[in-house]
């Protein structure tokens, strides 16, 4: 994308307004919405992937690793909050040379061009994999409750239906799906503009710090810093043992209040099992 306008951050009260106003199926609905929710790259939550993908080592399907769970954290008042724990894995590629089908039996759109015998040594081309050896995980909480996620149902209600958190397309879907609803936005939209966006609401509305966007993106600390004109610590992995809670806590606001920046703490007496 290209100029400054392409990647202008919309005011979090405007996005959330645009996303429930529009027009589209359920399924679409929700893919916006756990992206947004998660700052995914769009891999992260997909299953499907085509052989152009793999041929160039575009991506893997992360999205067949996705876990969720709930725990309940027990505020200092007392009140106890319910929170769903959606596992990702973070999305790296290697280059580890495997052979493929030179068609898939059921391709997706231009690539399939008709059954072609996975036996037939001919028809095996040589393709990039990109399954990582090792996978670093990543734990996203999202407050379930109305009051503090208005969009926590949808995502619960997919599960309840699909009973998986993720979704059964590629990335050209994917892509698609926000290009075909954003474009009033931001004709420049893609999906990982929509992880900017939610980066930038997490910074400015619920005050989280380089350190804890790191943890809840799965993202190298340098470039997070890097982002915002600061250089990172000399520890660069330490972060990532920071307790869970500290974002929890942080995302237990209000969404109005969160909207208007003010920010009132809700301790929380203990940290999640």
């Amino acid at each position: 994308m290209k100029g400054e306008d392409s990647e202008k951050i919309p005011e979090l009260k405007d996005f959330r307004s645009y996303v429930n106003g529009l027009k589209c199926s359920f399924k679409e609905q929700v893919f916006i919405k756990t992206l947004y929710l998660t700052a995914a790259k769009p891999s992260e939550l997909l299953t499907k992937t085509t052989p152009y993908q793999l041929k160039h080592n575009k991506s893997y399907s992360y999205g067949s690793l996705l876990e969720g769970g709930f725990t309940e954290v027990k505020m200092v008042s007392g009140d106890v909050r319910k929170i769903l724990l959606l596992k990702l894995a973070v999305a790296k590629q290697t280059r580890k040379k495997i052979m493929v089908p030179r068609f898939f039996q059921n391709g997706y759109g231009p690539h399939q061009e008709g059954y072609q015998s996975q036996a037939d040594p001919s028809e095996l081309v040589e393709a990039f994999s990109g399954q990582p050896e090792k996978v670093r995980m990543r734990v996203v909480p999202i407050p379930v409750s109305i009051e503090y996620e208005p969009w926590i149902y949808d995502v619960l209600k997919w599960y309840k239906d699909q009973k998986t958190h993720s979704f059964r397309f590629t990335e050209m879907t994917a892509q698609n799906i926000v290009r075909r609803n954003f474009r009033k936005l931001n004709p420049a939209i893609n999906p990982r503009l929509i992880r900017k966006f939610r980066i930038a609401h997490l910074m400015k509305n619920y005050d989280f710090n380089p350190y804890q966007i790191a943890i809840f993106t799965g993202s190298s600390l340098s470039p997070v810093f890097k982002s915002i004109g600061m250089e990172a610590p000399s520890s660069k992995d330490s972060y990532y043992k920071k307790q869970l809670v500290d974002l929890i806590e942080k995302l237990l606001v209000p969404l109005d209040q969160a909207i208007e920046n003010t920010l009132p703490k809700q301790p929380i007496e203990q940290s999640p099992t």
